[in-house]
């Protein structure tokens, strides 16, 4: 699968979005016409003849899997993924995060340093763990969480790090997720990955004296992050004035359906191990050197993998969507109906995050995405010169258990969440052997 030449394509942003609704609706045309008559061809609809198995450590490869992971949007109502917390709970997370504080902890080198024991959760921290275990490790793979006091702490950010750490220390093992670099490899920033409009713009460009900018405002499209990782959190600090709705689609679900429109081949080329590659990027802190320390341009992987009973996925059509590695056009056709299904709105949720909203996903099995984004006020990524574009960075690198100046909310309409990964201590599969290198869960956990 090539992408367009450079002329077709005018930048990155385009390529994500454009190039992938386009790539989605071809093949999502051929998914929804389902010609009953040529399942070879198109598909067709479910038989006996199909066998099942389940749930999750008891999957035998190629059969319709059933577990509580295979889930539709179009059968699930608020009620069934969303939690509150309690007044009590909140004022529990709230006591013991200024308990921490009050020790003198002030910037994230110190919270870097805390444990779960740290945490006087005795109400708050066991719900926390028996739901991240019923409903999202073990169960349908997400849960949304409403309540996290975002405005106690609005004008206390250390204690809304602290307050937030302590949720992913009370689950499980943490892994510092995808902090913000620069055009360079230079890491800078915070423990927790900032989700905003304009986080990468950090590139100074000349002669025009401004800050590029990804696409972060686009459509994101439907994947998996990296490696094993068993937890993502996403806790909203502030919605944007419009769009910006995360998406999350069942994995589990897209594997069965396949199978039920009779494309057992498609399912059969998206487990198959070696013709599956992605490239390195040198930016990405887990991609593991070579001896010399060099990076190799490629790894091996796929976006299913069954092992030991269980059933994990890595996906993103952009992630194989690359010029050296040609793709057959049986693994073209599966990667774009994956693609398709997913966007299939009876298959997906769309979710808009408001304050205090905390998105907890199970990764090896649930696939998000992000809608198009526009925010009441644009960061300013716009300096006056590249002098007062160094000062703003060497602020953040001083200082980085605040906010980046680039991330800084000015009226309330911008979209701001952060996240971190955690490996789950109640996640017992063991590690697909594709996914593992790039991950650090070792041989337990993802």
């Amino acid at each position: 699968m090539s992408p367009p030449d450079a002329a077709a394509i005018p930048d990155p942003v385009a390529y994500d979005s454009t190039w992938y609704l386009e790539k989605v609706d071809k093949i999502g045309q051929k998914v929804k016409a389902a010609p009953a008559a040529a399942a070879n061809v198109g598909f067709a609809k479910e038989t006996e003849a199909i066998p099942h198995s389940g749930p999750q450590g008891k999957v035998v490869p190629l059969t319709i899997i059933d577990d509580p992971a295979d889930w539709r949007a179009s059968e699930l109502k608020p009620a069934d993924y969303t939690y509150h917390l309690s007044p009590a709970e909140v004022a529990e997370l709230i006591a013991a995060t200024e308990a921490i504080l009050a020790r003198g902890v002030k910037d994230e080198e110190d919270i870097k340093k805390l444990t779960r024991e740290d945490y006087h959760l005795p109400t708050l921290g066991p719900k926390l763990i028996e739901l991240a275990d019923k409903e999202v490790t073990n169960g349908r793979g997400f849960l949304i969480i409403k309540g996290f006091p975002v405005q106690h702490f609005a004008s206390n950010r250390p204690g809304l790090v602290v307050a937030f750490w302590g949720w992913a220390l009370l689950l499980g093992r943490v892994q510092i997720s995808q902090t913000d670099w620069n055009s360079k490899g230079e890491v800078f920033g915070s423990i927790f990955n900032h989700v905003t409009v304009g986080r990468f713009a950090d590139v100074y460009t000349e002669p025009h004296n401004e800050y590029t900018k990804k696409g972060d405002d686009k459509k994101l499209s439907f994947h998996s992050d990296q490696g094993a990782t068993d937890l993502i959190a996403l806790l909203s600090l502030s919605a944007a004035k419009e769009g910006g709705e995360s998406q999350l689609v069942s994995a589990i679900a897209i594997h069965n359906e396949l199978l039920r429109r009779g494309r057992k081949d498609l399912v059969e080329v998206l487990s198959t191990p070696g013709i599956w590659h992605t490239a390195k990027q040198e930016t990405q802190r887990s991609a593991l050197p070579n001896a010399d320390g060099s990076y190799a341009e490629y790894e091996e992987t796929q976006p299913f993998e069954y092992h030991g009973g269980y059933l994990s996925v890595h996906f993103g059509a952009r992630k194989f969507a690359d010029t050296a590695k040609q793709l057959t056009p049986l693994q073209e056709e599966a990667i774009w109906a994956v693609a398709a299904i997913a966007e299939d709105p009876a298959f997906h949720l769309s979710l808009k995050l408001e304050p205090g909203d905390i998105e907890l996903l199970h990764n090896p099995s649930t696939f998000h995405a992000r809608t198009h984004v526009v925010d009441g006020h644009q960061p300013p990524h716009a300096y006056p010169n590249a002098a007062a574009a160094a000062a703003v960075a060497a602020a953040a690198a001083d200082n980085p258990s605040t906010f980046h100046a680039r991330t800084h909310v000015v009226d309330g309409t911008n979209r701001h969440l952060v996240r971190w990964w955690v490996h789950s201590d109640s996640n017992k599969r063991p590690v697909a052997p594709h996914y593992a290198p790039r991950s650090n869960v070792g041989d337990i956990g993802g």
